[in-house]
């Protein structure tokens, strides 16, 4: 492990061997100080720096001299799971962190990185020590001065990490500034460069729910393989939750929604307030205006990369045109919004009603309407006043389209000036040869007005200099001269072009300066048009899918779901088999809780392929969607407040992730226990498959006594395989807290036997629903068997399992050879040592028929050895 740094002295411009993109870069910023993390991130596209409010103070410390990270008493198992939310939240281009930070974090951010093709840097702790840059900031409104001074004032407790990630970013920033204008040979480098940040906003983690990457895979959140396209089955559902909820119109939305859904709310008054827009979407009596709102939305272009050109002075026609198609879609769909009946007095409705000021952005788009001819523009292809905004710049307009009647009328003077000088054999020569006019005169900003003669006149006259014209100069067609008439053009005319050009600019100056004005309102706007156009997005997902809300609960640890359906699953079958969920936990600050009747922990058994694992990423979607403020596919729900999901589900195996599959799942576990709280929940899918038969059940049984001893137990589903832990000497089923459901089926009598297993009528009907109880056989010799195994294996496999269910010790079982083997081992050793006897050299002659029947009758054991010299044992 490296630091890219050349140079120790702060004061050294280059002292950063290190680069990026200044317009397109995202870059992240992470500091570690004792229990204080720090993050910022900054946009380079849109100028924007976000940084959490205080530092996340860690609480998860690894205290066993055993643990995964080398013995290490640190936070790191904490510090991944958050850096890992943002960056799947963020998806960076560049991560820059201190030299502070834990050897594991590095190692996961390196590994994270690669996944995410992200330039990962380690600089040392100076770079995080320049907080005089972060007192140069300055933003335009007193929401954002007040997030920037209070990240000032509190830089020596509550936010020393982030001011110091700020600090970092600046000044690496800046030096790149610095060194790309001196690779461009600008000499204006001592000019302010700290003026690349336009906006400032805090990046929320408080009152969050935190998921690992192992959750985000195995609940399948984003969209992690590719789909098939010709796979009707796949193509007909959805594979992850983003594709499912996502139908919002602009990419602004689109983050804001990974955003959403990388990070639930934990804040049940946030929660609801997203549930009242969804149901006011939802409502019948709003169609008419659900299908307008989306309507205007979609033609809502992105605000940000209008306001940030207009303060980089990068405006074009297009940004001008995108502005006023911005405001006009944003009046109409104000509009809209105040058409509702909203009932609730704290959604976004209320805010967009009492924080936007419609006479605003009206009299923007007025002002806009009355300095530009938007339709001109199109036509011309360029930003285009219109008449009457200046007096003077009208009066220099008409003056200059009276200009062009004298242009007209010059160029004829010239012309005839030639035509007098020429004889008419002359001028008929030249009229053959073009059709053209002979002159013209035109306008050059640099050089005034000029008479432009066509070449061919040259041939027959060449004394141009005796008419007092001087050559300016020349192209293959024409050539332009200076005459005492252009002359008199340019010193009458020849300003009234740029004068026009400066008014011009001038009055859109002015006009930007007044929008910039309103910047914030219009970047506000935007955001929370955003934000609706999320709401709307989950609005249209719940009413086609027949959704409902929840009820949440912030003290209760439970879960009660009334049919309860996978949101993933359901839309790949025409005929979902609903589930009730219930888990009754008691309150969540019950130490005693198992002791109250209460239970926890969830066990579930039953064979394989019988909807076990679904059952269990059900459990994780509904809580999830609950928590992103969506509403939920059952017919009741209540949920209690979850802070983490931790899951063994899905094992990511990769050649990036060194260990085996039983290293990588126990990994996961012990994340889960560590960093699990009361208010977590904790989905387990066979954990222990991965080593042998003894170490497997002994390693979950442990897990799942050690979490019902917990004080702070959180709710645990867990599935398994491992019946004979279910004995009274083990893990019995009457342990506190504990409760069994096993997957329903229906199933003939000893579906397992070998006799039963080669009638092919035999079968199980799989119900995929889930009952109390426990089931004591997986099936798994009868799964073998319809995924088409070989008879031959079956058979086998099925008498060995009836052998060890009868408690017959299988080695002694099967350690002697029977007659019936050794009889069909000395037939095989005969036919090797016929083939090998047999001297093909001798054969060299022999015709191929003749060789193919000595081969069959060799292998067939009827032959003898076709050699004199016998193989001897």
């Amino acid at each position: 492990m490296t630091e890219d740094i050349t140079s120790q002295d702060s004061n050294e411009l280059y002292s950063i061997n290190y680069s990026f993109d200044l317009e397109n870069a995202v870059i992240l910023s992470l500091e570690v100080m004792n229990k204080n993390l720090g993050v910022s991130i900054f946009d380079c596209s849109t100028g924007t720096l976000r940084i959490l409010p205080r530092d996340y103070m860690l609480n998860v410390k690894y205290d066993t001299k055993n643990s995964i990270y080398n013995g290490e008493n640190n936070y790191g198992a904490e510090i991944n799971l958050i850096i890992g939310q943002l960056l799947n939240d963020v998806t960076p281009t560049s991560c820059i962190v201190s030299s502070r930070l834990y050897e594991c974090c590095f190692e996961y951010l390196s590994i994270k990185c690669k996944t995410i093709n992200c330039k990962l840097e380690l600089l040392s702790n100076q770079y995080f020590k320049k907080l005089r840059e972060v007192s140069t900031l300055q933003f335009g409104t007193k929401e954002q001065n007040f997030l920037l001074q209070n990240l000032i004032a509190k830089k020596d407790n509550e936010t020393k990490c982030t001011i110091a990630t700020v600090g970092c970013i600046i000044y690496v920033y800046s030096q790149n500034m610095i060194l790309d204008r001196i690779s461009d040979q600008d000499t204006e480098t001592n000019e302010d460069i700290g003026n690349f940040i336009n906006n400032i906003s805090a990046i929320d983690i408080k009152d969050k729910m935190l998921l690992d990457d192992d959750s985000l895979y195995s609940l399948r959140i984003f969209p992690f393989t590719q789909m098939i396209g010709c796979d009707k089955s796949i193509s007909s559902g959805f594979g992850s939750m983003l594709e499912l909820l996502d139908y919002t119109s602009t990419s602004y939305s689109k983050s804001l929604l990974r955003s959403w859904l990388t990070f639930p709310l934990t804040d049940i008054n946030k929660i609801k307030r997203r549930y009242s827009m969804v149901k006011l979407l939802t409502e019948d009596q709003n169609s008419l205006l659900f299908d307008e709102l989306r309507k205007y939305i979609k033609q809502c272009p992105d605000t940000f990369l209008i306001v940030n050109h207009l303060r980089e002075g990068k405006e074009t026609l297009n940004t001008w045109l995108n502005l006023e198609k911005f405001l006009s879609n944003g009046l109409a769909l104000f509009q809209i919004i105040c058409s509702f009946n909203n009932g609730c007095s704290n959604n976004l409705i209320t805010q967009i009603k009492s924080t936007i000021n419609n006479k605003t952005l009206s009299h923007m788009l007025n002002t806009l309407q009355n300095v530009i001819d938007f339709e001109l523009s199109n036509e011309v292809k360029k930003v285009t006043i219109l008449d009457n905004v200046n007096e003077r710049l009208q009066e220099l307009r008409i003056l200059a389209c009276h200009i062009e009647d004298l242009i007209v009328e010059e160029s004829n003077v010239t012309e005839n000036v030639i035509f007098d000088i020429l004889t008419q054999e002359q001028r008929t020569l030249i009229q053959d040869i073009t059709n053209d006019k002979l002159t013209n005169v035109f306008f050059f900003p640099e050089l005034g007005f000029l008479a432009a003669v066509n070449t061919v006149v040259e041939e027959y006259f060449c004394a141009f200099s005796s008419l007092g014209w001087e050559e300016t100069l020349r192209n293959e067609s024409h050539v332009y001269f200076r005459t005492t008439q252009t002359d008199c053009l340019t010193e009458r005319y020849g300003n009234i072009y740029t004068t026009i050009s400066d008014l011009e600019i001038e009055i859109l100056y002015k006009l930007k300066k007044e929008i910039l004005g309103e910047a914030g309102l219009l970047c506000s706007y935007f955001e929370l048009i955003g934000e609706l156009d999320i709401y709307q997005s989950f609005a249209r997902v719940c009413k086609d899918q027949n959704y409902i809300e929840p009820e949440l609960s912030e003290n209760n640890c439970s879960f009660e779901i009334v049919q309860g359906r996978h949101p993933l699953y359901e839309t790949f079958v025409d005929n979902y088999i609903p589930n009730d969920i219930i888990l009754a936990g008691g309150n969540f600050k019950d130490t005693e809780w198992k002791q109250h009747g209460t239970e926890r922990i969830q066990i579930i058994t039953g064979p394989n392929a019988s909807g076990k694992s679904v059952y269990l990423t059900q459990i994780g979607l509904l809580v999830y969607m609950a928590q992103i403020g969506c509403f939920v596919p059952a017919v009741k729900a209540r949920i209690g407040i979850v802070d983490r999901i931790f899951t063994r589900i899905r094992t990511q195996e990769s050649i990036s992730k060194l260990g085996s599959s039983f290293q990588l799942d126990s990994r996961q576990i012990a994340n889960a226990l560590a960093l699990s709280t009361e208010r977590s929940l904790l989905l387990i899918d066979e954990f222990g498959k991965g080593t042998d038969i003894i170490d497997g059940p002994a390693l979950f049984g442990a897990i799942i006594l050690y979490l019902a001893n917990k004080k702070n137990c959180p709710r645990t589903v867990a599935c398994t395989h491992f019946h004979e832990l279910f004995n009274p000497d083990v893990l019995t089923t009457n342990i506190p807290g504990i409760c069994h459901y096993r997957t329903e089926i229906l199933q003939p009598e000893n579906i397992d036997r070998p006799d039963n297993m080669s009638d092919e009528n035999v079968g199980v009907t799989f119900l995929f629903t889930i009952k109390k109880g426990i089931s004591r056989n997986s099936l798994g010799i009868y799964c073998a068997k319809v995924c088409g195994m070989k008879q031959q294996i079956v058979d086998r496999a099925s008498q060995i399992s009836k052998k060890i269910d009868e408690g017959i010790d299988i080695t002694s079982e099967f350690e002697t050879i029977e007659e019936v083997d050794m009889e069909d081992f000395a037939r095989k050793q005969g036919i090797i040592k016929s083939f090998l006897s047999w001297d093909l050299d001798l054969e060299s002659n022999t015709k191929s028929d003749i060789l193919k029947k000595k081969l069959e009758s060799i292998l067939s054991g009827d032959a003898v050895p076709m050699a004199t010299n016998e193989l001897k044992d």
